[in-house]
């Protein structure tokens, strides 16, 4: 089986990568390639990409941004996915069922991978606010534990992948304004196991950016 990605979440980083300078967004589509680039335009949608395109455009915003500016693209990308239509049920009912926090949309871990990526493993989060585990740690009103195992080569190889998915836990804690922590134990990559610690307070932080603007219309995206 072949790990791929849901072509709306490639292209929906693209159209926001677009917005950028025209210099560098020429860089990084020298980055990427003609090829992935090519595959990327032509498909629909709710059309499958190999998981190796999208790490693709990932791994070209860490060779073009650095890993940290990178981070804060993936983001403010899932920011935006997250009023788009495939997310903003999802997280919009996570957030009036279980609250206005960031374990709420954390939680929806599995329905969104299921959504955006097929034959690529497991995903899952485990809240830790419980866990005796954490009484003598750092103050935080809340922590979570996201979990992958069996990863694909095509993901647990692609830094670019791996520090989006860091980056979406992120914008988990901006999209509802509170200030925390995200940290990734990638020791296991190797055998396609990530996790992802996640902590919080309930401060909100009002200097979280907003979600970026794009319009929701099929994610047809002009490469030039």
């Amino acid at each position: 089986m072949t790990a791929q990605i849901r072509a709306s979440y490639t292209k929906l980083a693209l159209k926001y990568l677009k917005q950028g300078n025209a210099q560098d967004w020429d860089a990084l589509r020298a980055q990427i390639g003609d090829a992935p680039l090519a595959e990327i335009r032509a498909a629909g949608p709710i059309a499958w990409l190999p998981a190796t395109t999208h790490a693709a455009v990932a791994d070209a915003t860490i060779a073009l941004y650095g890993a940290y500016e990178a981070r804060v693209v993936w983001r403010d990308v899932m920011l935006a996915g997250f009023e788009r239509s495939m997310l903003r049920p999802l997280v919009g009912g996570a957030l009036r069922l279980y609250g206005e926090k960031p374990s709420s949309i954390l939680r929806m871990t599995p329905q969104g991978w299921s959504l955006a990526f097929k034959d690529c493993g497991r995903a899952w989060m485990e809240d830790r606010t419980e866990d005796p585990a954490y009484e003598q740690g750092p103050q935080a009103d809340g922590h979570a534990l996201i979990c992958f195992e069996d990863l694909p080569h095509a993901i647990s190889m692609s830094d670019g992948l791996i520090e989006s998915f860091v980056a979406n836990c992120d914008a988990a804690l901006a999209y509802v304004k509170c200030r925390g922590q995200v940290n990734a134990d990638r020791t296991s990559l190797g055998r396609g196991v990530l996790r992802i610690e996640v902590s919080w307070t309930g401060k909100r932080d009002s200097t979280r950016p907003p979600a970026a603007t794009l319009e929701d219309d099929g994610d047809d995206i002009d490469m030039r």
